[in-house]
């Protein structure tokens, strides 16, 4: 049979000006409905109505000629539920005869299996059938099948009924910021709402995973899925009443970390003919495009060892004081939703404070000339995670620097 959409009948069922019209749709194709038992002499009516929850569309086609079987394609909208019914037409046959009520229905050239007789039902291990790659057929009353000849003048197809289920995964990440949830490239550690539609079948779905990462539940829906704590690129699948489904995402470390300006002088404390140093930045994780909100950073202490005249005077410049460890490092630090690295903030009006701040305190007299400096790197790592692997960003910008967040 013929299994090309019909453009023409096709937009007479469309309704273009529905907003919904947008949403990605699928082919649900090759319905068909038909007399072809030997007697060659009813014509049946195929019924689909959408039951949501956005599609609202309803379509129906008959078979052709008595005895024959049509066919007919139709566009379905993913993650909407269809109820399928059939509705006897006429008949060929003599009026003492009456008609046979022989009919064949069928989905995508399945199932291959006859139609029920009223009362009948098949069980849960074959009411389910999966055509293409994301419809699942509940046909637990046996209205879809091949033509059963026996079912001479009773109408079995009455109160039966089938569902079509057109399956799709949606995705949301916790983290509303960067702004689009939809994204499949996230951030190390980063969670994300998985939910499997339509619902009318969700209670039923499993998942499972390649690639790394772990579920809150592995059955039901919507579940939580926290992705990997490093660069890797893990598959979800869902897999309902024998039909899978897909979904990739990308995982992406920290690239490095950026400086929006010195937000915070933090020099109140030095007078006219003082001398010393003092500064707060603004910090944050890069890349932008996704959330690292579940991981935690650290400046790792180290040593200054390339002290010069003053600072290398412990008489004036105590040594303690060339070792970061002994001075605000190796402190854990959040992160937050936009990738700040955070503080902490003013309770009344929610300012942030500098990610650092760094002050070297009135230097004493006698000064001389001199220079030291602190090697800076940055640890991270997911929050929870098990992986112990110390993974360092770099963080070599001077005093004067000029670097801009990208925002």
């Amino acid at each position: 049979a013929d299994r090309a959409i019909d453009a023409t009948s096709y937009k007479l069922l469309w309704r273009p000006a529905h907003p919904l019209c947008r949403i990605t749709i699928i082919s649900c194709r090759s319905n068909s409905v038909g007399d072809p038992s030997g007697s060659h002499s009813e014509r049946w009516c195929m019924n689909i109505e959408s039951m949501g929850p956005v599609d609202q569309r309803s379509f129906s086609f008959v078979s052709p000629h008595f005895g024959q079987v049509g066919t007919q394609s139709f566009k379905m909208r993913k993650g909407n539920s269809y109820r399928i019914t059939l509705s006897h037409i006429a008949t060929n046959r003599e009026a003492e005869d009456g008609p046979d009520y022989d009919w064949s229905a069928r989905v995508g050239d399945e199932p291959n299996s006859p139609v029920l007789a009223a009362g009948q039902a098949h069980n849960a291990s074959n009411r389910y059938f999966a055509i293409q790659d994301c419809c699942i057929i509940d046909n637990e009353e046996g209205l879809l099948g091949y033509a059963d000849a026996s079912f001479e003048y009773t109408d079995n197809t009455l109160s039966k009924e089938a569902f079509l289920h057109v399956i799709k995964i949606d995705t949301e990440t916790i983290a509303t910021i960067p702004s689009d949830r939809m994204r499949k490239t996230v951030g190390v550690g980063e969670e994300v709402k998985l939910t499997f539609l339509p619902s009318a079948i969700a209670n039923s779905v499993a998942w499972s995973v390649s690639g790394g990462g772990t579920f809150d539940s592995t059955t039901g829906s919507p579940v939580k899925f926290k992705v990997p704590d490093s660069d890797s690129s893990p598959i979800i699948t869902a897999t309902c009443n024998g039909q899978s489904l897909d979904v990739p995402f990308t995982v992406i470390e920290p690239s490095g970390i950026a400086v929006y300006s010195t937000v915070y002088p933090n020099v109140s404390e030095y007078s006219i003919n003082d001398a010393g140093a003092g500064m707060g930045i603004a910090m944050w994780l890069e890349p932008d495009t996704v959330s690292f909100y579940n991981v935690k950073v650290m400046e790792v202490g180290m040593v200054s060892t390339d002290a010069t005249g003053y600072f290398a005077d412990i008489s004036v410049w105590p040594a303690h004081k060339l070792d970061h460890g002994l001075h605000g490092a190796n402190n854990p630090t959040d992160v937050k939703e936009d990738n700040y690295i955070y503080s902490g903030e003013d309770l009344i009006t929610g300012t942030r404070y500098p990610s650092d701040v760094a002050n070297s305190g009135i230097c004493p007299q006698p000064w001389s000339n001199g220079y030291f400096s602190w090697p800076i790197p940055a640890e991270w790592w997911v929050d929870g995670s098990t992986n112990t692997t110390i993974r360092i960003l770099s963080l070599l910008l001077p005093l004067n620097s000029k670097a801009h967040r990208r925002r």
